[in-house]
């Protein structure tokens, strides 16, 4: 075991070398992006330090030469630091020339200090919706979108209205229902009325977009109001029950098994039921196998037996038809023999879903899959097997950015239990910008770990909660909205 004064040392040694090679990254993006995730971190450690950084990682950003590259340098800075150093964020945003990237900036930042500054968020959330008033008219919709998501912890009320300016209903049907997944532990008056909205905007949407917001909606208010959470999840089933496109069937049947979550045993069990009688009736084999592959994740947590037969089953019809247009249904499948297996109670158990999720991977075709499927499985399981973890991290024949960042999310993993393991495999990473990303997050781990600190908790008056009509927003024709209540 590692005392504290030797793991934060080991810390500060992590990030100098953090340090260094972000230095050393070519391309200013990603350079100004590692800059920024040391400072994140250096801020409440050694602020001096962190100052001088975010001034060479603002530098960077100004000097970058094309204005793409220039405005996502800028945007990275402004979302790795929004709840660390909402005065940088502020200045840096002033300097977007792009109004919708300067609104989303400033709204992200909002939602970062939502709790520990409520007035500024407040200030910071206003400044985006005005901001985003001078978007044009062909990225409007879409910067509201961003800003209504993110301003949902802040005022709810401000987000509803920034909403309700969108015009285009998937778009609008898209920031409603962000609204009410952040708002659904709030005023349940409140949460019903933006469902409402959320719903009425989704009927607008095509049958594969309404499907999936509506099963969005139904997860996210599941616990506020059971019944209707069940009607939704019903309408759901029904527009896929329609949809000759298998993937998009799968897609919207996976989004609503994940509804169970906030459901109770009875309602879980019969959405349960309606979601595998739909999948089975799908046509054809391999058709049918990839649906239940896409469903299956959503059952590990209710019922595991479910979820594994549904993985016999895609096994059964892959070695039937050679895996002929099963590859995605089979990458499904490792992910779900990796949930199940860290399901488990008993090792022996557990190494046995491990051994098939990865017989199943090294069986996939071309290569790039089976790098995927590995990169899934190799950081789920470090905890619990770092031998195995990291005997599959090398086991990625491609040596670009997949095995790269896998190696990486492994160490992190392993960061807070083996430091040591941790720290050889971040060296062994090539690529810098990786490498940087890594160690920036197993230092932050070891400085938490050897200097616990508890946030004190804000102490300001709760965020106003009256909605907010925004009269500008409203560029759209007018049509008939349901009222808010007149107390929440």
């Amino acid at each position: 075991m590692v005392d504290d004064s030797a793991l934060h040392q080991r810390a500060t040694v992590m990030l100098a070398r953090a340090e260094a090679a972000a230095e050393a990254i070519p391309h200013r993006v990603a350079r100004v992006r590692a800059l920024a995730e040391i400072v994140r971190v250096l801020i409440a450690t050694d602020p001096d330090r962190a100052r001088r950084l975010a001034d060479r990682a603002e530098r960077t950003a100004s000097w970058t030469l094309s204005r793409r590259d220039r405005r996502n340098s800028r945007n990275w800075l402004c979302e790795v630091l929004a709840a660390t150093d909402p005065d940088r964020v502020e200045r840096v945003a002033g300097r977007m020339p792009e109004a919708g990237a300067k609104a989303a900036a400033l709204a992200k930042c909002a939602h970062a200090i939502a709790t520990t500054d409520p007035d500024r968020a407040r200030r910071l959330a206003r400044q985006a919706v005005d901001t985003a008033a001078t978007v044009p008219d062909g990225s409007y919709s879409r910067a509201l979108v961003t800003v209504a998501g993110s301003l949902a912890v802040v005022d709810p009320g401000l987000a509803e209205g920034v909403a309700d300016g969108i015009t285009f209903p998937e778009l609008r049907a898209e920031a409603l229902a962000r609204i009410v997944e952040w708002s659904a532990g709030g005023d349940p008056r409140r949460v019903a009325h933006v469902a409402d909205l959320a719903e009425d905007a989704a009927a607008g949407c095509g049958e594969f977009s309404r499907a999936l917001k509506v099963a969005r909606i139904a997860q996210a208010i599941g616990r506020v109001d059971p019944d209707r959470a069940e009607r939704l999840a019903c309408e759901a089933e029904d527009l896929a029950a329609g949809m000759a496109n298998v993937s998009q069937r799968g897609d919207v049947l996976s989004s609503v098994a994940k509804i169970v979550a906030g459901l109770d045993i009875e309602r879980g069990s019969r959405l349960l039921d309606r979601v595998e009688r739909l999948a089975n009736t799908t046509t054809g084999e391999v058709q049918r196998a990839c649906v239940l592959a896409r469903i299956a994740d959503g059952f590990v947590a209710v019922d595991a037996g479910r979820a594994e037969r549904f993985v016999e089953l895609v096994e059964r019809i892959a070695a039937e038809t050679a895996g002929d247009g099963l590859r995605g249904a089979l990458i499904d499948c490792v992910r779900v023999l990796v949930l199940l297996g860290l399901s488990r109670s008993g090792a022996a158990a557990m190494a046995a879903d491990f051994d098939r999720a990865e017989k199943l991977a090294a069986a996939l075709n071309p290569r790039q899959n089976r790098s995927y499927a590995l990169a899934f499985m190799a950081p789920r399981v470090a905890v619990v097997d770092p031998d195995r973890a990291e005997r599959i991290a090398a086991a990625i024949t491609d040596a670009g950015a997949i095995r790269a960042q896998t190696l990486g999310f492994v160490a992190v993993a392993l960061a807070a239990a083996d430091p040591e393991r941790a720290e050889r495999l971040v060296t062994g990473i090539a690529e810098d910008s990786y490498r940087v990303s890594a160690s920036v997050r197993i230092a932050e781990t070891w400085l938490k770990a050897s200097e616990p600190v508890t946030p004190a908790k804000a102490s300001a008056d709760p965020p106003d909660r009256t909605r907010r009509r925004v009269p500008w927003l409203s560029r759209r024709s007018a049509t008939p909205r349901a009222a808010a209540p007149d107390r929440w």
